[in-house]
């Protein structure tokens, strides 16, 4: 609630960018409805499409075993780059629609982050529910 283009998001916690995508190129609407189509007949996402449908990110190494992941960006933060140190509340970028529907077709709607935590390789929250997973990472990032 509250988030729109250009609300700046903060990392969870300190550590190191380990991924930083400031030369992404939004689909056009063919490619969207193409990567959705293959999706559909695969039931999962596409890997062909994968980088695309999460648009601009950023990744961030707290460790070696946990990573922080913000995507569907509008921007990432001037200067940030691959190796540079974040505090915790630091500005990785803003939010955005990068590689949704509203991007592909240039429209505003819809305006997200998509954030994961993974640990050790794995997403940290499959099949846990949404409230599940939020309690989840609170005990890890308090």
């Amino acid at each position: 609630p509250g988030l729109r283009i250009g609300s700046p998001v903060q990392s969870v916690a300190a550590g190191s960018v380990s991924r930083i995508d400031n030369d992404f190129v939004e689909m056009t609407p063919q490619e969207y409805e193409t990567a959705m189509y293959e999706s559909r007949l695969q039931h999962r996402t596409s890997e062909r499409w994968m980088d695309s449908l999460v648009g601009r990110q950023v990744h961030v190494a707290h460790n070696e075993r946990v990573y922080s992941r913000y995507r569907h960006l509008y921007s990432v933060s001037p200067g940030l780059a691959a190796g540079d140190e974040i505090q915790k509340g630091g500005v990785v970028g803003t939010v955005g629609v990068s590689g949704t529907s509203a991007g592909a077709y240039g429209t505003n709607g819809g305006a997200h982050l998509h954030f994961e935590i993974w640990v050790n390789g794995r997403y940290l929250g499959q099949g846990l529910s949404l409230y599940e997973t939020m309690r989840l990472w609170q005990e890890l990032f308090r």
